[in-house]
């Protein structure tokens, strides 16, 4: 999905929306367990940097230790009325560039059960959202696609912007978005993308 000219920014609550001017960035955050952080979690008041209209949601919940794993390619699905915007290979690498520089020795790696998990929500009609349509939650989708964790976390976005740009906005959160990139405590990943759709789940 993509975002028009118009530009909104939502804060931390999902029910409280507010509309700002014309040309800023709708961005969504998901508060989650302060126990996947350490420090506590506080995503839902993000920044938005690309010049381009995005829409972005992150959340997350629980935490763990992590499991050394190696990175791996990622299938993509196509929506054949959008183009893709972002190589999920590329947004990988500069997640684990990042990750590494931040101190993490485990790095992102994908894993086929929660790569379904976020193909699910991606290919699901819903916007910008964790929950899909069937009124699934991010847990609900791990668990049917037979994943094993003890904390996960989503960010989705939507835009014209390639992997370049996603990861730019994300890192220029000031809550989870971020957050959720350099949590040292999650090794697996999915990166599902559909169209100008991109949806990331992160457990350990």
């Amino acid at each position: 999905m993509r975002v028009g000219g118009g530009r909104r920014r939502i804060g931390r609550d999902r029910g409280d929306r507010r509309r700002r001017s014309p040309r800023q960035p709708l961005l969504v955050e998901k508060e989650g367990n302060p126990m996947a952080f350490g420090s506590g979690r506080v995503r839902r008041g993000c920044t938005a940097v690309c010049a381009s209209s995005l829409l972005v949601l992150g959340g997350a919940i629980g935490a763990g230790a992590a499991a050394a794993a190696e990175p791996a390619s990622v299938t993509v699905a196509e929506r054949a009325s959008v183009p893709l915007q972002v190589d999920p290979n590329e947004l990988l690498k500069l997640e684990n560039d990042a990750r590494a520089k931040a101190g993490c020795n485990t790095p992102l790696a994908i894993d086929p059960q929660v790569q379904a998990a976020a193909q699910k929500l991606a290919d699901d009609n819903v916007g910008v959202s964790h929950t899909g349509s069937d009124g699934s939650s991010l847990q609900d989708r791990l668990k049917a696609a037979g994943a094993t964790y003890t904390a996960s976390a989503e960010n989705v976005s939507q835009g014209t912007d390639a992997a370049q740009g996603h990861f730019d906005r994300w890192m220029n959160s000031t809550g989870v978005h971020k957050a959720n990139i350099l949590n040292c405590s999650y090794s697996k990943t999915g990166i599902a993308v559909n169209g100008d759709r991109v949806v990331q789940v992160f457990t350990n």
